[in-house]
């Protein structure tokens, strides 16, 4: 140490401070410093293309392992405020705090500069300059990435400042700590044993007198946070401030997109906590300076601080990953702790041993957190090289025209194999986890495009995460979807409701969007249009799944009606109602063969009888009709729908069981008086008994509809169809099938509601809110004149004394009985 100096505070020449002594330079720090220029340089190429990659590009193991690394790096800077407070820490922590100084950059820095023999306050201001010079770097390498020579590497939609302001703010936000204390090292002094004089914490050879090097320090100090803290924190004010207002004005995209830094960590409804966490930054850098020499009032500040952010995080949980979130929190617990056992160590001078145990105990615990957090970012890294996705498929749709269609293309995939698929009412729980779902868990994306799915918000950031993941991609055409048009694709704002308000909170531009949306109406993109099907009826449902599990098309073949049990009517023109009319055939087939042995079930819209052909229900129990909003305006169901209140009408006269069910789907209006003196007479002129028949109808809307919420759980739904199975009346010859045994994992997922009451068989089934199931429908038997007794009624469900038909084992009775309701479904389809 240079011995006149101020405090022996400088080296002699050749050294330099390192580890609170001074080190000869050796010959090797002018490679030394090479490398550390180089080594930065590449940070910052890397920082730069990085920040811009875009989140909605990232798989969610990249981006916890992002979050984490600059989780870690924020809560590690603050030990360096702690190592400026005024008073000394406890052994062996003071030469941990100095290790931790050792790998700084600014250290590493200054042993590579100390050849050349710079004063202290020359030093200074080239540490000052260090994020300033970043700017031109990052602008350089910007321009490159637009401008590159090599066509393959080149980008030529990059927006130079957008870019250039996201890979600075991303450096700046995540060493603002760093930034902050290098800038308020000047103002962080302290006293002279006599009290006559003050000197730099960081640089004791140079006295706070605001004079000669300590003023120009000042001058420096101050011009750096006018340049650098000052704006970053006003932008990030503004812009947090602005963020619900640019989710609906075009002009303020841009800037969100620019500062998106600052919300694409945490949750659309913590996007503040960015801000949040630069003031937490801001107030630790500044306690040194505002409580200088007051120790016992800088750990009474900290802890303050520190508490208080603690518990707002643990309150809003903001980070969007739950690990993010816990290691966010214990980290604040050991710095508090950090700071409770030096304030003990303050006062209480004769017992410093538990004390230190303490101290290290908290460090241990970082070091701990810290390597969970690595763990946590390798088994994330395995996940993503060697993962399994959950599901196969994934259909994403517009639920008020497709959740028909696209839960019976479930049925249909998962009957006939043991493929996965997704859909969001039965599968989804966190709607913020949507897109991750389809960038990390799926191997094929599947979209069901009506007049609707491209226009919804929702189902567009889930095309482009397909799209940004490279996923293989189909599409599903039906009769309604009408393909953008070109001025509508160069103004998406206009032809997608709420784009903005809903995707910019996930880093999705209008132009993510309308490359993924090129991509899917690509023609090389695997197309299946219903409405070119040569198949009818549920059959093009089936078609299309056996299209996406690989196994070719099938060929429709004739279909006899003899012997059926249940009738399914549903309008040939309503695709939804079609698809639903399969989901409720399958599921009735599943559950008359368990009750009662057997029993076909045939969907109408499958056999083409013509408009005046009339059915064999000679062996029929029961007729479901499908109410829907094209019912009232399709011929060939309304001549059905006739034909079997007809029937019902016969079967009453002879006293014999035949029920009429109806059951209705959403948004259906029920037609009015005018509807039958006009609309039904157009559509019914030419034809015979147009008085009969309009009675016939009015009949049948006397009857107690059943609503199916089509676009509802699995769960609720199969509980649906399970008030049409109720409602059916047993077969005469029917067999008893033990309460005993399972069925398989799809068929189980397939009618849960249905499994979850058919192991209580030796009870008398019973829904909430609607009683016994036997004597609430025993008058819902499409007129026919039945007792309202409970006991006239044959129960649908086997007596616990019951014995088994079959000499199979109970899981083969059942597994049989899957099977045959599958097969079923589709007896007339030859394959």
């Amino acid at each position: 140490r240079d011995n006149t100096k101020v405090a022996c505070g400088a080296c002699l020449p050749d050294h330099f401070l390192s580890h609170g002594e001074c080190v000869r330079c050796g010959a090797g720090n002018w490679t030394h410093l090479a490398g550390i220029t180089i080594g930065s340089l590449v940070f910052l190429i890397l920082a730069t293309l990085l920040s811009n990659s875009g989140s909605h590009m990232r798989e969610q193991s990249t981006l916890i392992i992002f979050m984490l690394a600059s989780l870690l790096v924020m809560n590690f800077q603050a030990l360096s405020v702690f190592d400026t407070l005024s008073f000394e820490w406890l052994e062996p922590v003071q030469s941990i705090f100095s290790l931790l100084g050792e790998v700084s950059l600014a250290i590493q820095l200054l042993r590579g500069v100390c050849v050349l023999q710079l004063e202290s306050a020359t030093k200074f201001v080239l540490m000052q300059a260090m994020v300033p010079l970043c700017v031109p770097w990052c602008f350089l390498v910007v321009f490159l990435k637009k401008y590159f020579p090599i066509a393959r590497f080149r980008h030529p939609g990059t927006v130079v400042t957008t870019e250039v302001t996201t890979a600075v703010g991303s450096i700046v936000g995540i060493f603002f700590i760093s930034v902050l204390v290098a800038c308020l090292a000047p103002f962080n002094c302290f006293k002279h044993p006599g009290g006559n004089h003050s000197s730099i914490r960081s640089a004791s050879e140079i006295l706070c007198d605001w004079k000669d090097q300590h003023l120009s320090m000042i001058v420096t100090s101050v011009l750096t946070i006018l340049l650098v803290p000052v704006p970053f924190l006003a932008n990030a004010c503004v812009v947090t401030n602005q963020y619900s207002k640019s989710m609906a004005l075009q002009a303020r995209k841009e800037m969100l997109h620019k500062y998106r830094f600052l919300f694409f960590r945490f949750h659309p409804y913590a996007y503040y906590y960015g801000l949040v966490l630069l003031l937490r930054s801001l107030l630790i850098c500044i306690v040194p300076v505002v409580a200088r020499d007051d120790p016992g009032l800088q750990v009474f500040i900290l802890s303050f601080i520190i508490i208080v952010f603690a518990e707002f995080q643990c309150y809003i949980q903001p980070w969007r990953a739950k690990v993010c979130n816990t290691v966010d929190a214990f980290l604040s617990v050991c710095l508090l702790s950090l700071l409770v056992c030096a304030c003990l160590a303050a006062v209480f001078e004769s017992n410093r041993k538990p004390l230190v145990l303490l101290c290290i105990g908290s460090l241990l615990g970082m070091a701990l957190v810290t390597l969970f957090a690595l763990a946590q970012s390798l088994l994330h890294m395995s996940r993503k090289c060697r993962r399994a996705q959950m599901y196969d498929f994934f259909l994403c749709h517009h639920k008020e025209h497709a959740s028909a269609q696209v839960r019976f293309i479930k049925t249909c995939v998962t009957n006939m194999s043991n493929c996965r698929v997704f859909i969001d009412s039965d599968d989804l729980v966190n709607l913020d986890g949507l897109f991750d779902i389809v960038k990390n868990d799926v191997k094929v994306f599947v979209v069901v495009l009506t007049s609707h799915t491209l226009r919804r918000a929702w189902c567009c950031g889930e095309i482009v995460s397909a799209h940004a993941t490279m996923l293989k991609m189909h599409t599903v055409v039906t009769a309604t979807f009408v393909p953008p048009e070109n001025a509508q694709m160069e103004n998406l704002e206009n032809y997608i409701s709420s784009l903005d308000s809903t995707l910019s909170n996930y880093g999705i531009s209008t132009k993510d969007v309308q490359q993924a949306l090129s991509k899917l109406l690509h023609p090389a993109t695997p197309c299946y249009i219903l409405s070119s099907s040569p198949h009818r009826g549920t059959a093009r449902f089936l078609s299309v799944s056996r299209s996406l599990l690989g196994h070719g098309d099938s060929s429709l073949g004739p279909k006899t009606l003899g012997g059926f049990s249940v009738a399914i009517s549903a309008s040939l023109a309503d695709d939804e109602a079609v698809a639903i009319s399969g989901f409720i055939a399958v599921a009735l087939r599943l559950q008359l063969a368990y009750r009662d042995g057997g029993g076909e079930v045939v969907c109408l819209c499958d056999i083409e009888v013509g408009v005046g052909g009339l059915l064999d229900f000679e062996e029929a129990r029961a007729a479901v009709v499908i109410y829907s909003s094209s019912t009232l305006h399709c011929i060939e169901q309304l001549a059905s729908l006739v034909n079997i209140m007809e029937i019902a009408e016969a079967h009453q006269q002879n006293q014999t069981q035949f029920t009429v069910i109806p059951v209705h789907l959403p948004g259906v209006v029920f037609p009015s008086g005018k509807y039958f003196e006009e609309d039904f007479a157009a559509l019914w002129s030419g034809r015979e008994a147009l008085s009969k028949s309009c009675h016939m109808l009015k009949t049948y809307f006397k009857h107690i509809s059943i609503p199916l919420e089509v676009s509802a759980s699995d769960g609720v739904l199969s509980a649906q169809v399970s008030l049409v199975f109720h409602r059916i009346p047993p077969s005469q010859k029917r067999k008893s099938w033990s309460s005993q045994g399972g069925c398989s994992s799809a068929t189980a997922s397939l009618f849960g509601a249905f499994n979850s009451v058919r192991s209580a068989a030796s009870e008398e089934p019973w829904l909430p809110g609607y009683g016994h199931m036997s004597s609430r429908n025993s008058g819902f038997h499409g007129g026919t004149a039945s007792s309202s007794k409970e006991e006239d009624l044959p129960s649908p469900w086997p007596s616990p004394d019951a014995g088994v038909v079959d000499e199979k084992e109970p899981q083969t009775q059942w597994n049989d009985l899957v099977l045959h309701a599958w097969e079923g479904q589709f007896a007339h389809i030859q394959i």
